[in-house]
């Protein structure tokens, strides 16, 4: 019965050292992960140095505040016949658009917590040296490795009163993530703001031939 126990102990010890041959391997091929052994999974981290020119480092978080919309166009009307029908018109539209992640932090706005103390010259030039570093942060809190070009699809459906002809209009616009990077500079909190665009979003504008509007007013009367 005794060679249970030493089985078990066999296999622990087998478990213990592949563990650390794979976890050598990986810190091995790329020094900017970390192992995280409760998943045994590897994910990426932000690596901001500890000290630049002589002033210590280090980020805190990332901390998003709100989301700003900006317009970028907006796509020729679509026409949705339905003037040959006595029944209402069912379409279905297919809204389409590329768009590229852009991730910009503002070093030039760094600033002390509440406003307090000034924040000298030095410190400007370690933040805008950290300009890349802060990029980084950025990308990992929002899930992003790096600026790509992806495309938004979404479909939606278009019903038309019989004998009408409808125009239905996209707006595009960009959604950003505006918020601030929190880091320690010498022990000093600090904010840098930043800005991220997250996603593409649209709006829609719809309206009937001027026949049928007519038609409606009169009805209405």
């Amino acid at each position: 019965m005794a060679f249970i126990p030493a089985a078990a102990a066999g296999a622990v010890v087998a478990f213990v050292a592949a563990t650390k041959a794979i976890r050598s391997y990986l810190d091995s091929r790329n020094p900017d992960r970390v192992w995280d052994g409760d998943y045994l999974l590897v994910r990426f981290a932000p690596q901001v140095p500890s000290e630049v020119d002589g002033i210590g480092i280090d980020v805190k978080e990332v901390v998003p505040l709100r989301r700003e919309e900006e317009f970028i166009g907006e796509d020729p009307p679509r026409r949705f016949d339905n003037r040959g029908s006595r029944s209402e018109g069912k379409f279905m539209v297919r809204a389409s658009q590329t768009w590229r992640s852009q991730y910009t932090v503002q070093t030039e706005k760094l600033r002390t917590v509440g406003g307090g103390a000034e924040i000298g010259i030095n410190y400007k030039i370690v933040a805008a040296k950290l300009q890349g570093k802060l990029e980084q942060a950025l990308r990992n809190s929002i899930s992003a490795t790096k600026e790509e070009t992806q495309t938004f699809e979404q479909s939606f459906e278009v019903t038309v009163p019989p004998g009408a002809l409808q125009l239905v209009t996209l707006i595009w616009k960009n959604i950003w993530q505006v918020g601030n990077i929190d880091l320690l500079l010498n022990g000093q909190r600090v904010e840098v703001p930043y800005r991220a665009l997250i996603r593409v979003d649209y709006d829609q504008r719809r309206g009937l031939s001027e026949t049928l509007q007519r038609k409606l007013s009169r009805i209405s009367i």
